[in-house]
């Protein structure tokens, strides 16, 4: 039996942060060695590059510029104990939205 929270919006964003999380530790770890720090957990987060959580994602890439990882998005529906795409990937007004920031930023 499936809890009620599998599949529940909270809970797919906790594994998918959980992973994401996961793969900038182990980049850090492999990239910069141990002993772990905050920085190079960071600078493991910004070397991931294609990362799919096995086809759950379109191929995630992040860099010291962008840490949204290509804005990508998709819909699912819960069936059981399976993920359904309801939609393909999707993008939305990225370009328009990094404008935005960056006229933001050039005023502060």
């Amino acid at each position: 039996e499936v809890p009620k929270y599998v599949g529940g919006v909270y809970y797919s964003r906790g594994v998918l942060i959980g992973a994401i999380l996961a793969e900038g530790v182990r980049l850090g770890l492999q990239n910069f060695g141990e002993p772990l720090t905050g920085e190079k957990v960071k600078k493991g987060y910004e070397s991931i590059k294609n990362f799919t959580l096995g086809g759950f994602l379109p191929p995630m890439t992040v860099t010291p510029q962008d840490h949204e990882g290509g804005g990508w998005v998709r819909i699912y529906h819960v069936k059981g104990k399976e993920w359904v795409p309801a939609t393909d990937w999707i993008r939305g007004y990225r370009d328009e939205v990094f404008k935005l920031v960056n006229e933001a930023n050039k005023k502060k």
